[in-house]
Order: structure tokens, then C-alpha cells, then sequence
């Protein structure tokens, strides 16, 4: 379960790739406002790649580690 749910937000970070690319290329200020604000806070809820200070409390990366150990027992 924990490999399909990990897919699963592998495509959701190529979904958000696409997104910052169609505002890079219609507004340089809409697209930076949106990488510093609401795409950060989707990706720290995730597995924090960009390496942003806050994030979430509990990450989609914790819940997998945590599926993870449960496979094991």
C-alpha cells in the first residue's frame, strides 16, 4: 500500500511541475507568488523536496514511513 500511495504523489509533484511551468510562462510575479505561498505548502505537506522551513506537521512522507513499518510486522 505504501508504494501505490507513494506513486500517487509522484504524480501529484509531476501535476504541480505542469503547473509551475503554465505560470512561468503566462506571469513571472503570479508564478514566484505561487512557488513562494501555496505550491511550497503543498509540497511541505508532502515530502518537503524544495527544503522549505515550516511545512507540515505531519508530512505524506511520515504517514508512508509509518504504512511502511506496519508492512513489516
Amino acid at each position: 500500500m505504501a508504494a501505490e500511495i507513494e506513486g500517487l504523489i509522484e504524480e501529484i509533484y509531476e501535476r504541480l511541475d505542469c503547473i509551475r511551468e503554465l505560470l512561468w510562462e503566462v506571469d513571472d510575479s503570479l508564478a514566484n507568488r505561487a512557488e513562494r505561498y501555496w505550491l511550497a505548502h503543498i509540497d511541505g505537506a508532502l515530502f518537503n523536496r524544495s527544503g522549505v522551513l515550516g511545512g507540515s506537521f505531519i508530512t505524506a512522507a511520515d504517514t508512508l514511513e509509518e504504512l511502511e513499518e506496519g508492512e513489516k510486522v
